[in-house]
């Protein structure tokens, strides 16, 4: 079950992180998340699915979120595209990361959440 399963808690939208977790209840009626899920990408993703992007100054991955999908909520699926380990740290000037062209964003959503 999954937080939007729960009536009694609020509703998340779709792009957020919460969503890949399975939620449970405790016996006095609180919840929590199952946070051993895990999202990974296929290894051999299609190049014609990807956009590449060239960080010009110091970002959060929220903003580079916001910039590309006009969401902060899809830091967690830059970090998986890319391979980071540790999303608190700032992307500097110069590098380059790879993120799911946002065409394909609606199914990928999807996808996780009737998984």
């Amino acid at each position: 079950m999954y937080q939007n399963d729960i009536p009694e808690l609020p509703n998340l939208d779709s792009t957020r992180y919460e969503n890949i977790f399975n939620v449970y209840e405790t016996t006095d009626g609180y919840y929590y998340y199952n946070i051993l899920s895990k999202v990974s990408t296929p290894i051999n993703l299609d190049p014609q699915s990807l956009v590449y992007y060239k960080i010009s100054k110091v970002l959060p991955w929220t903003t580079l979120s916001y910039n590309i999908y006009g969401t902060q909520f899809l830091w967690w699926l830059l970090c998986i595209i890319n391979k980071i380990k540790n999303p608190t740290k700032m992307l500097q000037p110069g590098q380059v990361f790879a993120a799911i062209s946002p065409q394909y964003i609606p199914i990928i959503l999807n996808n996780l959440q009737t998984k």
